[in-house]
């Protein structure tokens, strides 16, 4: 077992290519079961069709936006896989485009998909210990802000590295557009007090 946790797994690059889309996005092709690999595959081409129909429903009806996207793995490791989606809109004569950045962490032995709630014992308000972290970056940071930021979301999107947690905010959910998408990177050791046990943290904390 610990020796499949230390597994990666492979992966392929796939692609959509219609009219006025051009998305890749990754296909998860071997390093663990049939199973598993079949539930990872269903949530990554959800996401990526449910990417394309955010895109279009962001702009005004009549308005075909090109749509082009792109992932990054930010972690493939320890039995876990995280991956970051992103898709860009442009819309003809557009003052400028609409990004939306997404994504996925799994447990890739069984193709389960984390929740951020996942990431803590249960009942542990981890809603308040990583929103007072971000709103002292947010101050640190002198972030400019469309209203005074309160709290995150439970479900506020997430992805793992191998060092880090991090939280980020699509355009206009926190601040203006040319904040860009907010990314606030949290140390894994400034949470191991308050972690699962069974989650993929301490996992990644012992290496």
């Amino acid at each position: 077992m610990e020796h499949e946790q230390r597994r990666s797994v492979r992966l392929r690059q796939a692609r959509i290519l219609e009219p006025m889309v051009d998305i890749l996005y990754p296909e998860v092709v071997g390093g663990t079961n049939s199973l598993a690999q079949q539930r990872m595959n269903r949530s990554i081409q959800r996401l990526v069709y449910k990417m394309i129909k955010e895109q279009r429903a962001a702009w005004a009806p009549g308005v075909v936006p090109k749509i082009t996207g792109d992932y990054t793995v930010e972690l493939n490791q320890q039995g876990l896989l995280s991956i970051v989606f992103t898709n860009f809109g442009f819309p003809p004569q557009a003052a400028h485009p609409m990004t939306f950045q997404r994504s996925l962490t799994f447990e890739t032995i069984t193709g389960y998909k984390y929740e951020l709630a996942d990431l803590f014992r249960p009942g542990f308000d981890y809603v308040a210990e990583l929103s007072a972290i971000i709103a002292a970056e947010i101050e640190a940071r002198d972030i400019p802000l469309l209203k005074p930021f309160e709290q995150i979301s439970p479900d506020q999107d997430f992805y793992l590295t191998p060092r880090d947690l991090v939280i980020y905010f699509q355009l206009y959910e926190i601040a203006p557009y040319s904040a860009g998408i907010l990314e606030f990177p949290i140390p894994y050791e400034d949470l191991d007090m308050n972690l699962c046990t069974l989650g993929p943290i301490p996992r990644l904390l012992m290496g």
